[in-house]
């Protein structure tokens, strides 16, 4: 599911005409996964692909050209990758699921992910206890 996510998140920056990978397009993708533990837990507190989207495109706006060949990644996005896989590492799982992916988007405060929650009215401490207490719960992905 985390590389499906990650899969997601290329194809939403390209459909967005960004020549950049960043923290927004991991979330537009892990929202767009769909069935992993992070969206339903995304879910439960009111956040959705369209409302994602839609922020994203308010704060950032849409590219003019077609992007083809490889994303740039930004330092925020290599710095939430890291943070997930010193999660992972932390709880003593062997993979980086999208719940650690999640961790490190509630960890990179100054993302725009991070931002784009925050403003759907999401409580950044209050997820991150949630997802450490699923993944504490059944370590699935």
């Amino acid at each position: 599911r985390a590389t499906k996510a990650g899969q997601l998140a290329r194809a939403e920056a390209v459909q967005l005409r960004h020549n950049y990978l960043g923290t927004e397009h991991l979330l537009l993708g892990m929202m767009r996964e769909g069935q992993s533990q992070a969206a339903a837990l995304l879910h439960r507190h009111g956040v959705d692909a369209e409302k994602v989207q839609h922020a994203v495109e308010a704060a950032v706006g849409r590219g003019d050209k077609v992007v083809i060949g490889d994303l740039g990644v930004t330092l925020r996005l290599q710095r939430v990758m890291e943070s997930a896989l010193d999660e992972a590492k932390r709880l003593g799982h062997t993979y980086v699921g999208t719940e650690h992916m999640l961790l490190g988007l509630i960890d990179e405060t100054e993302g725009l992910a991070a931002r784009i929650l925050r403003d759907l009215g999401v409580d950044l401490r209050q997820l991150r206890e949630e997802v450490l207490d699923a993944l504490s719960a059944s370590p699935t992905e």
